[in-house]
């Protein structure tokens, strides 16, 4: 019979795989870190907070209120109304700079 105190030696998988620190979140916080960090991505974070106002739920399903998802609708149409005024601008020549 082997000695139980040198049972690791047998397995050294076991003893070579390192454990991830606990950071005492529940996968519900570990969801609503992952949604609000997707949000602040350039461009993807704009349209990812358009859906969540038009569907009324994050990208991971979490249901949204009222609140949350007009402030979604706002802050997503921010950089997207920024975007289509630039590009309006650059179609239409500034006044005084056109032709009379």
């Amino acid at each position: 019979m082997s000695d139980p105190t040198r049972s690791w030696q047998f397995n050294p998988v076991i003893v070579a795989a390192p454990t991830a620190p606990d950071v005492g979140g529940t996968p519900e916080q570990t969801l609503k870190l992952a949604d609000t960090l997707s949000n602040l991505l350039p461009y993807y974070g704009s349209a990812a907070m358009l859906y969540q106002a038009v569907m009324g739920q994050t990208l991971s399903g979490q249901d949204l209120g009222t609140a949350d998802r007009w402030l979604s609708g706002i802050l997503g149409a921010i950089p997207a109304g920024a975007a289509a005024y630039g590009k309006i601008s650059d179609l239409w020549p500034a006044r005084g700079r056109g032709c009379r």
